[in-house]
């Protein structure tokens, strides 16, 4: 498939598995960090439509939905940092399906950078832990121009 993340609208900041999406929180006092990834589509000759995000926590105990102890990630497409009540609204572990196509039938769009949110929120007094069993699952129609 032909879309990629990134970390800033600019083609140089792609994440991969050796440039990873990261974050760090303290786990003894808790809290919530929120970062805007980008989306794009990198394939010219083909363009995107009906585009679902999603975390995947493959571990077989789902950090992403709020059942392991109030550990919670959330997912809202805006170009802005959405207000409390915006993420209040959200179901943790949550699957959105993004607003804007990347292209038509008769162009392929490599120029937009469409802006997802995460939210991730984990409670106090946690044991210090590197998790890297979440990954973002992109689903998206996709067709040759």
């Amino acid at each position: 498939m032909g879309l990629g993340l990134y970390r800033q609208p600019d083609i140089n900041t792609t994440f991969s598995e050796t440039s990873p999406f990261t974050v760090t929180l303290d786990g003894k006092v808790g809290g919530s960090i929120e970062k805007c990834i980008y989306l794009r589509n990198n394939d010219t000759t083909k363009w995107y439509s009906s585009i679902q995000v999603s975390l995947v926590d493959d571990s077989g105990n789902d950090i992403t939905n709020g059942t392991r102890s109030g550990w919670e990630w959330k997912l809202k497409e805006s170009n802005l940092l959405p207000m409390v009540d915006e993420w209040d609204e959200v179901a943790p572990g949550n699957t959105i399906s993004l607003g804007s196509d990347l292209g038509s039938s008769t162009k392929a769009d490599t120029v937009t950078f469409l802006s997802i949110w995460v939210k991730i929120m984990i409670p106090g007094n946690q044991r210090i832990q590197v998790i890297d069993n979440v990954v973002f699952n992109i689903t998206a129609t996709e067709s040759l121009i």
